[in-house]
């Protein structure tokens, strides 16, 4: 998960947190910040929170474009895999919008274009970002391919901005 938002807003996974009675954030500089649920995409397998009570302004990683992300392209991806925070891998970008219907039952004709990178993300790396060298995000790490090495998947941020758009127009689930 990830600040995007100077005003304390933070990105994740529905996956990561809709179970959780408490989410707590820690920051790499061994802050914990109380997060409360905004709203979520069990589709997009989204999350949208916020710091409970911001005390200041948080440094943010710039939102990018991944309509413009090419096959071969490197990217970084952080997380917290197996415990191990601020973990930071990086492989290319193996393909675009990458279709998984099998993962999505319910969506009602609703997918995820994935990115399909060979960044190492592992469990425990949902929800962080996955970056372009020119500093900007570009997906929000969502699955691994199970049994393999170097297959994995993040929602496009094309697609996290149709998950901003669902909100402010009232849609999808609010908390």
């Amino acid at each position: 998960a990830f600040f995007f938002h100077p005003s304390g807003y933070f990105l994740s996974n529905n996956h990561v947190i809709e179970n959780a009675k408490e989410i707590t954030a820690r920051t790499n500089a061994g802050e914990d910040f109380d997060l409360q649920v905004v709203a979520r995409d069990p589709v997009l397998d989204l999350a949208l929170l916020k710091v409970t009570n911001p005390d200041r302004e948080f440094t943010v990683i710039p939102m990018g474009r991944s309509d413009e992300i090419d096959i071969g392209d490197w990217v970084i991806a952080v997380g917290n895999p197996l415990g191990l925070g601020h973990t930071v891998t990086h492989g290319i970008i193996s393909q675009t919008g990458r279709n998984l219907e099998e993962a999505q039952e319910g969506a009602e004709g609703r997918h995820v274009e994935y990115l399909q990178t060979d960044t190492a993300i592992n469990p425990g790396s949902s929800g962080g970002p996955l970056i372009t060298l020119s500093g900007s995000w570009i997906g929000v790490n969502t699955a691994v391919l199970v049994g393999t090495q170097g297959i994995s998947f993040s929602v496009p941020s094309s697609q996290v901005a149709e998950f901003f758009e669902n909100i402010l127009n009232g849609n999808g689930v609010m908390e």
